[in-house]
């Protein structure tokens, strides 16, 4: 309840005399509590204490002449069996770096085998990296001009997009299994990918046109079909972001006066910078742009390995090899614009789906720098347990843009902004670890390369106008885009594992501190002064794996109102809804040498080059076209292609992972546990 204006004086003096009164004795304590602080203390009398050093030990003089001497203790002669010599009947001396020879000869013409140094150099050792990047965007916008009808519809792409992710995942050749994910097991994970490689087959789905090749031979593929060349960004990308790069203009001629050819660069020459206002995002150019597509979504992985590599590999148990590429690109496609009534439309470009993968190995031969002869030295590294190369990438991206818009032009220029939203994500490994002449493992080793991209576009376009149509619609001129790269430098070639790196594998898994003499005979280590070995306990594990996905749905509805419209000289009215762009780029470059792999067990390789496309231009806009092939990609998938399927009446939203399952960041945990 408001008081009267004197109770209202009265309490404002009170309230000012209180307030006086407490700013006094707050400043009376204060002063008191100053005077303590200023007041000196008493800090009593300063000890010293004096310190006095002394040492027995004292520096030498300057030894020009310093020696290297073995951090390591050699092995005493009488651990070392002989073998003897049937060749030249001379003896073996090693270095005596390593090794003392005894002082008395051995009574038999016999060749010692030179000792192993361990610890001379540092193992390799693992590395893991695990990268998952998301966009997620919702970029709906609703224009209604006043006093206009409203519009008839609303477009939303959920219900479609639902239905075109089924579609993709129905059409994808494998998925990319967690690390571990099987039996616990590296063999066991290893043999999973490759039993899901066999069973890849092209989906039987209408509509779909797709390729599928389990051939080795190097080479570009595009569409399935054989290539010279990979298609590069410049050559597909839609005619929008092409038209605002700034054509090269032609270096002007020499004025008088200017440094001859060849001169030295003075200061005194240096012209006038002219700085230039830099331009205004806001800038808006002759004519009328509306555009409410020209969205970008592109993924980008590229990864760089020289981790691990020799010449000469003995695996004790198995090999699983495996290289493998799927693409898959859904686009759906239905205009509703009656660019039969705007003079030259009929020449506006296309949309475009396009898959190209290359698959190649190049040779590197291994280049011996030292002289002839047999190895002097033998320098052995171990690894206790499993050694791991693991790269882990996962790509989405998820674009919601669709607009419903009313537009009445009245000015001259005008730009209306409704897409052109870009969502990016870019990962780039480069991983240099180690190089050795002999790799020994003493389980299995699995090398394994996976690529997955997939493309979701869906752009159903309602452009309306009422007499006075525009100068240009745009409501096509899409891409869809997978670039894949798997390279390998350095070709393998694998034999049956015998003789002395078998033996070399088997006293090196029981504990022995020796090679077998025998080794150091092998033509591969002939000219080598140092023989670098490495020795994993354990398996080799070599994953990487790059998963991609984009999913777009830009499905728009503009109505212009142009009737009482008159365009300047020049002012032409464009209307882009098309020109969306969504882009998987991945390579994958693996770094070595020619290696001969010597296997004790069995080899398994395999390698898969799948491509797949479905471009749909006969659905309903509003999305009802592809229900039954969805339906009928589900039925696909009930089949035991692919598990755990999400569903699509109760989908409302779009799922950020295309498998359903969530994927975990930690891809790795039961490896890792």
């Amino acid at each position: 309840m408001a008081l009267d204006q004197t109770t209202e004086m009265l309490a404002h003096f009170i309230g000012q005399f209180e307030i006086a009164t407490e700013t006094v004795r707050l400043k009376e304590a204060y002063a008191a509590f100053r005077a303590m602080r200023d007041e000196a203390p008493d800090l009593g009398d300063l000890l010293t204490v004096s310190i006095r050093f002394t040492s027995s030990y004292a520096l030498d003089g300057f030894m020009p002449g310093l020696g290297f001497f073995s951090p390591f203790t050699p092995l005493p002669a009488a651990s070392l069996l002989p073998v003897v010599n049937t060749t030249t009947g001379a003896g073996f001396q090693p270095s005596g770096v390593f090794y003392a020879p005894p002082s008395t000869p051995p009574a038999l013409d016999v060749v010692v085998p030179p000792p192993i140094a361990f610890g001379a150099m540092g193992p390799a050792g693992s590395v893991i990296t695990v990268t998952y990047q998301l966009n997620v965007l919702d970029d709906g916008d609703v224009i209604f001009v006043p006093g206009a009808a409203p519009l008839e519809m609303m477009i939303r792409d959920t219900e479609l997009v639902q239905d075109a992710v089924v579609v993709a995942k129905a059409m994808t050749a494998f998925n990319t299994p967690e690390p571990l994910s099987q039996d616990g097991s590296a063999l066991g994970y290893g043999m999973a990918v490759l039993g899901d490689i066999k069973s890849s087959k092209a989906p039987d789905l209408e509509g779909v046109t797709a390729t599928l090749s389990r051939e080795a031979a190097p080479g570009v593929v595009i569409d399935g079909a054989k290539a010279d060349a990979m298609v590069t960004t410049a050559d597909v990308l839609p005619e929008f972001f092409l038209s605002d790069e700034e054509e090269t203009e032609a270096p002007e001629e020499a004025e008088a006066g200017s440094l001859p050819e060849g001169a030295s660069f003075t200061l005194s020459d240096t012209p006038e910078p002219e700085l230039d206002a830099p331009e205004s995002p806001w800038e808006v150019g002759d004519g009328h742009k509306i555009t409410s597509g020209a969205n970008q979504l592109v993924n980008e992985a590229a990864v760089f390995t020289s981790w691990l590599d020799a010449p000469v590999i003995a695996v004790m148990k198995d090999v699983v090899s495996v290289d493998a590429i799927s693409q898959v690109n859904v686009l759906v496609e239905f205009d509703v614009d009656e660019t039969d009534k705007i003079p030259g439309m009929d020449k506006e470009p296309g949309s475009t789906a396009l898959n190209t993968a290359s698959l190649n190995a190049s040779s590197v031969p291994f280049q011996v720098e030292g002289g002839g002869g047999v190895p002097s030295n033998w320098v052995v590294a171990k690894v206790e347990g499993d050694l791991m190369v693991v790269n882990w990438i996962e790509q989405h991206n998820f674009m919601l843009d669709n607009e419903n818009v009313q537009i009445e032009l009245s000015s001259q220029t005008s730009s209306f902004v409704l897409g052109e939203n870009k969502a990016v994500n870019v990962t780039t490994l480069s991983e240099i670890g180690y190089g050795y002449d002999l790799i020994i493992i003493g389980g299995n080793m699995i090398d394994i390369n996976m690529i997955s991209q997939s493309n979701v576009l869906i752009d159903n376009d309602i452009v309306t106008f009422g007499d006075v149509p525009p100068d240009a619609v745009i409501s096509s001129d899409n891409l869809a885009f997978n670039s894949a790269t798997i390279s390998s430098n350095g070709v393998d070639s694998y034999t049956d594992l015998d003789g002395a790196l078998e033996q070399a594998g088997q006293d090196l898994g029981a504990g022995a501190d020796m090679l077998p003499g025998k080794l150091m005979h092998e033509a591969a280590f002939n000219g080598l002064d140092v023989v670098r070995v490495l020795h994993i306990d354990g398996d080799y594990v070599a994953i990487n794996a790059i998963t991609q996905t984009n999913v777009l749905g830009d499905s728009d509805q503009v109505a212009l109102a142009l009737d009482k419209f008159e365009a300047e000289p020049g002012a032409d009215v464009v209307v882009t809804t098309g020109s969306n762009t969504t882009m998987n780029l991945a390579t994958l470059v693996n770094f070595g040498v020619d290696s001969s792999i010597h296997v004790g067990g069995d080899v398994y390789s395999d390698a898969l080059l799948y491509q797949a496309e479905l471009i749909d231009t006969s659905a309903d806009p509003l999305g009802v076209g592809i229900s039954d092939l969805a339906n009928e990609a589900v039925a696909f998938l009930a089949d035991g292609l692919i598990e755990d399927v999400p569903s699509i009446e109760d989908s409302v939203m779009i799922d950020p992972v295309l498998d359903g399952g969530g994927t975990a960041p930690d891809v790795l945990t039961t490896m890792l546990a």
